[in-house]
């Protein structure tokens, strides 16, 4: 991994949030995050962070969400994800249920596809405070699987503890998922779910395509099940103090952005 990888970040309520996006679904919303942040907190877009927000997507960025013969699959993304909520709560209590995106819609004269997102989400996307997941786009776009995107921020919002591990209750992880019906069995989860995102990952680290990868074990039975999980990093001194100091830049300068703005008012 080069460290010229692009670095986004999000809410650690936005990573632990309760909600079932397709493969597609999620490019696309890690394309409108790059988005967000490239004209919102590292460049010089004025909108107050309270409203609901545009970001403009080319037509060539299409290509970022389906493989560039599919472009049509990431318009069927943008106009399903309309319709698909998100659950987020926090540690206070606080509950949200909100679509990410409130439209999408194509200018055929400007060739740019218009996105509204939330004012709900926007925070979870720019006012970070102390609590967020930082994490490769690259990577995070590159997988092939929506769980092996789902475990690669997992894995980043842990791994700045000093045991690198996290678990997951049989339950919980169902919840967070949003697995429904079909997945009654543990056997059944392990084996559609966390093995398929956790072999993805270690390919992709083996082929110096993704930063880190986990290994599992359990303990318990059924419903009763608690999954752990050991996060495993080529460089993790040097990656994280990267990570830090390009979040802590972007943060400074949404900041100072704002503060012109206001400045420029009075």
């Amino acid at each position: 991994m080069e460290q010229n990888e692009l670095i986004i970040a999000q809410s650690n309520a936005l990573t632990n949030s309760r909600y079932n996006f397709s493969k597609l679904e999620k490019n696309a919303i890690y394309l409108i995050i790059r988005k967000v942040r490239r004209d919102y907190v590292k460049g010089s877009m004025q909108r107050d962070l309270w409203n609901n927000m545009c970001v403009y997507i080319d037509s060539s960025d299409l290509a970022q969400i389906a493989d560039e013969n599919h472009t049509e699959y990431a318009r069927t993304a943008l106009r399903t994800l309309c319709h698909k909520d998100i659950e987020i709560k926090d540690n206070k209590g606080n509950w949200l249920n909100v679509g990410f995106i409130n439209y999408a819609k194509y200018s055929a004269k400007t060739k740019q596809y218009e996105v509204e997102v939330s004012k709900e989400i926007m925070p979870h996307l720019v006012e970070l405070a102390s609590c967020f997941t930082v994490y490769s786009l690259t990577v995070a776009i590159s997988l092939k699987s929506k769980y092996s995107q789902r475990f690669y921020e997992l894995a980043h919002q842990y791994l700045g503890r000093n045991t690198k591990t996290f678990f997951l209750d049989f339950n919980d992880l169902k919840t967070m998922m949003k697995l429904g019906v079909g997945y009654k069995l543990k056997s059944d989860i392990q084996r559609c779910i966390i093995n398929v995102a956790l072999s993805e990952l270690k390919k992709a680290f083996d082929d110096d395509q993704c930063d880190l990868w986990l290994e599992s074990y359990d303990k318990g039975r059924g419903k009763s099940t608690r999954w752990f999980f050991k996060i495993h990093t080529k460089n993790d001194d040097v990656q994280q103090a990267y990570a830090k100091k390009v979040i802590n830049s972007d943060i400074n300068k949404f900041y100072n952005n704002q503060n012109n703005q206001e400045n420029g008012t009075k």
